[in-house]
């Protein structure tokens, strides 16, 4: 709108761009591992893609897999995308061989840079392992871990339990029902736990899942 002198008054570039309005929703998940992580959510979008989500990807490559590397790449993003209040941004990784320490510092610094966690411990394999499995199925071998080399072990453990699963050649109807299963699991394993992030094994990957399909209108009593 004209001033008063006839010059056209804008706003700033930065807020246009925060309060433009728009039909959807984006969800940027930036994700630790390069291949098995990567894979998982692309045929989740696949499947599933709605008007009113859009999801964006942020791979690892180059081995910068680390977490102060991954909200590096969030952070860019941030001053690239058309940002909205409701937007939401994901961080999935892994607690590995992580100290609680370096976990809370994590979890603090994504708390203050309104970042989401959807952290598995040990590893994302036990989300893809709740899929198909309860907890109890993974037997007495995750009680002879030895504590240095726990999170390879049960890297293996898991790896062995889902050979010849294949979540990417299931129907969309069959994968959604493992989905709520895994959902089911996961959520039981939290429950009145009060930890910033899951005990071993468990997982919250569940969240950033449901997160993405509650806006599949015919799927939300699946994984509400």
């Amino acid at each position: 709108m004209p001033d008063r002198r006839g010059n056209i008054q804008r706003e700033p570039l930065q807020q246009r761009q925060l309060f433009k309005p728009r039909e959807w929703r984006l969800i940027v998940v930036s994700l630790e591992g390069e291949k098995r992580e990567y894979d998982y959510f692309s045929h989740l979008i696949s499947l599933f893609h709605v008007s009113s989500v859009k999801v964006h990807l942020l791979p690892t490559s180059g081995g910068l897999s680390q977490p102060e590397h991954i909200v590096e790449r969030l952070e860019l993003q941030r001053t690239e995308l058309d940002i909205q209040p409701e937007d939401e941004y994901w961080l999935v990784f892994d607690v590995d061989d992580r100290s609680h320490e370096r976990m809370l510092s994590l979890l603090e610094e994504m708390t203050k840079k309104r970042i989401r966690s959807a952290i598995s411990n040990p590893c994302f394999e036990f989300w893809l392992f709740l899929h198909k499995l309860e907890v109890s199925d993974i037997g007495a071998d995750i009680h002879a871990l030895d504590a240095d080399k726990r999170p390879k072990q049960m890297k293996d453990i898991l790896n062995s339990r889902l050979s010849g699963y294949q979540y990417s050649r299931l129907p969309a109807g069959e994968l959604l029902i493992e989905i709520r299963d895994a959902v089911a699991r996961a959520k039981k394993l939290r429950a009145g736990t009060g930890r910033s992030y899951p005990a071993m094994p468990g997982t919250d990957v569940h969240l950033v899942v449901s997160s993405i399909l509650r806006h599949v209108s015919r799927i939300q009593s699946i994984i509400s």
